[in-house]
């Protein structure tokens, strides 16, 4: 129940954490380059609650999208694809009314080609853009994912929800060190006058500038707070409340810090 409390304010307005497509510049590929195999054609959804998006890879080298909100649908793309050195490359061709994305360039007809990785974790096939990555390998951490029948973020490919997902992922190598082995878990020292909190919890735990915690009172109950480190020493580190607009309890002194947001045994 506490996790869905946090994803209907997350989604509050559609907007409190959408996931956008790539912000990366539509990069141009040789046709050579590609070849006509493609394995992880199939459909493939993300969103939570309020917000979400669908995408069909036809095995014929034709896809299509289409993106939603509490309101209904939005509008989508469409054009031809092609699978190639752990990618799958999009490219636009036609554009079915606003998507909320027309403040993304890349995402107009062109000729370029738009990259979406292959991500293989156990049985399941994800699908994530570059500026992805620090969002995932911090639900990773927080054990959101791999998500059990239910939303997410990210790009899953249909039924894969029910598949194993063992161990870690195995993410690009800039982003491999940003996967902790083992949840951790701390106090709240200290509450400064400005919001922030100290935690006992650093770089020894593997934490640094930009990982999400939870903090939560001891007992479990009441208010998960998702919390972002600002900076991290080897025993310390500060925390700032991630949503600042959501309708929740502040962080208390006394109160835990951990990786996870699900308790210990998710």
């Amino acid at each position: 129940m506490k996790r869905w409390t946090l994803l209907l304010f997350l989604c509050a307005g559609c907007a409190a954490r959408s996931v956008p497509p790539p912000a990366e510049p539509a990069a141009t590929a040789p046709e050579s380059s590609f070849p006509a195999a493609m394995s992880i054609a199939g459909e493939y959804s993300a969103g939570i609650t309020g917000a979400w998006r669908s995408f069909d890879l036809n095995a014929d080298g034709t896809w299509a999208s289409q993106s939603g909100c509490c309101v209904g649908l939005n509008g989508g793309h469409r054009g031809h694809w092609k699978e190639s050195d752990g990618r799958a490359w999009l490219r636009v061709e036609e554009e079915m009314g606003s998507c909320g994305w027309q403040d993304q360039p890349e995402w107009t007809k062109s000729d370029g080609m738009i990259p979406l990785t292959i991500l293989r974790w156990g049985e399941r096939v994800y699908l994530i853009a570059d500026q992805e990555w620090l969002h995932f390998v911090n639900d990773v951490n927080q054990k959101m994912e791999p998500r059990e029948h239910g939303g997410g973020w990210f790009l899953l490919r249909s039924g894969d929800d029910d598949k194993p997902a063992p161990g870690l992922p195995r993410v690009p190598d800039e982003w491999n060190s940003w996967l902790l082995p083992e949840p951790v878990c701390g106090e709240i020292l200290e509450v400064l006058p400005d919001g922030l909190a100290i935690a006992s919890l650093g770089s020894r735990d593997g934490l640094r500038k930009d990982m999400v915690l939870t903090v939560a009172a001891r007992d479990g109950y009441g208010d998960l707070i998702q919390a972002l480190v600002v900076s991290a020493k080897e025993d310390r580190c500060i925390l700032r409340k991630l949503f600042e607009h959501a309708d929740d309890g502040s962080i208390q002194e006394g109160m835990v810090a951990r990786s996870t947001f699900f308790r210990p045994g998710r």
